[in-house]
């Protein structure tokens, strides 16, 4: 019976908490524009936070007024009052499947947990990527596939790193 009561105490909260091993999953606020200010391309640019719901972060960049380059959202499972990341992934993946049908050239490349959406919207090129519980959105009207896929990578990188240099 002891075995049992340590089986429910100790395993069954690691089963639920898997895959949400991201420093940031546990956050409800980050700033976005100084963790993803060094991205490649994203030098010399205007960063600014933007309102865009209910979510940890977001940061614009842009080449002037009305030349919005990038702009950035990050989803974390506290922040979205402990919802699992993942199947925010997969409701995304529905959800674009049903707005834009197949002109969204839609691609999934990953697995669980580490795994990233790759769509066209009628306002520019998407991304939805998901790490270990927490998701972060791209979208750029200007940015070409070869350029955004080219800044998940040090975004993930970036998001992983302590601010602090710890």
């Amino acid at each position: 019976m002891l075995v049992l009561f340590l089986i429910a105490l100790i395993v069954l909260p690691l089963w639920y908490w898997r895959g949400r091993s991201h420093r940031l999953a546990g956050e409800t606020r980050v700033d976005l524009c100084r963790r993803l200010d060094s991205l490649p391309g994203l030098a010399g640019l205007q960063s600014a936070p933007f309102a865009a719901g209910d979510v940890a972060g977001s940061c614009r960049w842009s080449a002037g007024p009305q030349r919005v380059v990038l702009e950035a959202s990050l989803i974390t499972t506290r922040g979205s009052g402990g919802h699992d990341v993942g199947r925010q992934f997969d409701a995304w993946r529905e959800e674009i499947k049903a707005s834009y049908g197949p002109t969204a050239n839609l691609r999934q490349i990953g697995d669980e947990n580490l795994r990233t959406l790759s769509w066209r919207s009628p306002g520019g090129n998407d991304r939805f990527v998901e790490d270990h519980g927490i998701a972060l959105s791209l979208h750029s009207p200007s940015l070409d596939d070869v350029q955004l896929d080219a800044l998940i990578d040090p975004a993930r990188e970036a998001l992983r790193r302590d601010p602090q240099g710890r």
